[in-house]
């Protein structure tokens, strides 16, 4: 009987080491992100058009989707 409760057990700290690994591994793995930001109202304003704004405000937002998407089924597949 005892050996069968410390199989168990050993069983159960097996496990809990895969766990712990595999959190510290997904740790490792996240990336972060840095956006530059301009010091000054007149060098945004003399760098770029209405339309350049546009394009790179669209660009930006199907990127930023593109990266939520990712990470979200990361963070699923680390559940």
């Amino acid at each position: 009987m005892w050996l069968e409760a410390l199989f168990g057990k050993l069983l159960a700290y097996k496990q809990e080491l895969i766990q712990q690994s595999f959190v510290e591994e997904t740790k490792k793995k996240r990336k972060e992100i840095a956006l530059k930001v301009n010091s000054s109202k007149e060098d945004y304003n003399e760098s770029s058009s209405d339309d350049e704004d546009a394009e790179n405000l669209s660009l930006m937002v199907k990127k930023f989707g593109k990266f939520i998407k990712t990470s979200k089924v990361e963070n699923s597949l680390n559940l």
